[in-house]
Protein backbone atom coordinates (compact mmCIF):
# COMPACT_ATOMS: atom_id res chain seq x y z
CA UNK A 1 0.00 0.00 0.00
CA UNK A 2 1.33 3.41 -0.99
CA UNK A 3 0.67 6.71 0.72
CA UNK A 4 -1.75 8.31 -1.79
CA UNK A 5 -3.34 6.72 -4.83
CA UNK A 6 -3.28 9.88 -7.01
CA UNK A 7 -1.50 13.01 -5.80
CA UNK A 8 -1.10 16.54 -7.26
CA UNK A 9 0.73 19.41 -5.58
CA UNK A 10 0.96 22.83 -7.26
CA UNK A 11 2.55 26.01 -5.93
CA UNK A 12 3.83 29.49 -6.82
CA UNK A 13 1.06 30.60 -9.17
CA UNK A 14 0.96 27.42 -11.28
CA UNK A 15 -2.18 26.10 -12.94
CA UNK A 16 -2.43 22.30 -12.82
CA UNK A 17 -4.97 19.98 -14.41
CA UNK A 18 -6.10 16.75 -12.73
CA UNK A 19 -8.24 14.33 -14.75
CA UNK A 20 -9.17 10.95 -13.29
CA UNK A 21 -12.00 8.96 -14.82
CA UNK A 22 -13.41 5.44 -14.67
CA UNK A 23 -10.76 4.29 -12.19
CA UNK A 24 -10.69 2.02 -9.15
CA UNK A 25 -8.69 3.70 -6.36
CA UNK A 26 -8.49 1.69 -3.15
CA UNK A 27 -6.36 0.52 -0.22
CA UNK A 28 -3.97 3.46 -0.07
CA UNK A 29 -2.22 4.35 3.18
CA UNK A 30 -3.59 7.90 3.27
CA UNK A 31 -5.83 9.46 0.57
CA UNK A 32 -7.30 7.89 -2.54
CA UNK A 33 -7.06 11.19 -4.47
CA UNK A 34 -5.18 14.17 -3.00
CA UNK A 35 -4.73 17.62 -4.56
CA UNK A 36 -3.19 20.70 -2.93
CA UNK A 37 -2.85 24.23 -4.31
CA UNK A 38 -0.37 26.33 -2.33
CA UNK A 39 0.48 30.07 -2.41
CA UNK A 40 -0.40 32.95 -4.67
CA UNK A 41 -2.88 32.40 -7.48
CA UNK A 42 -2.16 28.69 -7.77
CA UNK A 43 -5.05 26.67 -9.19
CA UNK A 44 -5.90 23.02 -9.67
CA UNK A 45 -8.65 22.24 -12.14
CA UNK A 46 -9.96 18.81 -11.14
CA UNK A 47 -12.23 16.61 -13.24
CA UNK A 48 -13.12 13.44 -11.34
CA UNK A 49 -15.79 11.29 -13.02
CA UNK A 50 -16.97 7.70 -12.81
CA UNK A 51 -14.43 6.61 -10.19
CA UNK A 52 -14.76 4.15 -7.33
CA UNK A 53 -12.73 5.32 -4.33
CA UNK A 54 -12.84 3.29 -1.11
CA UNK A 55 -10.91 1.55 1.69
CA UNK A 56 -8.24 4.22 1.96
CA UNK A 57 -6.47 5.04 5.25
CA UNK A 58 -7.96 8.56 5.42
CA UNK A 59 -10.33 10.49 3.12
CA UNK A 60 -11.21 9.00 -0.23
CA UNK A 61 -10.89 12.38 -1.96
CA UNK A 62 -9.15 15.36 -0.33
CA UNK A 63 -8.82 18.76 -2.09
CA UNK A 64 -6.99 21.57 -0.30
CA UNK A 65 -6.28 25.22 -1.06
CA UNK A 66 -3.69 26.78 1.26
CA UNK A 67 -2.81 30.44 1.60
CA UNK A 68 -4.44 32.71 -0.99
CA UNK A 69 -4.87 29.97 -3.61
Amino acid sequence: MGTDGVSVYAENNQVAQLNVSDSLIQQNGRYGIYAKAYQGTTQIHANLTGNEVFQNGDYGIYLEADGSS
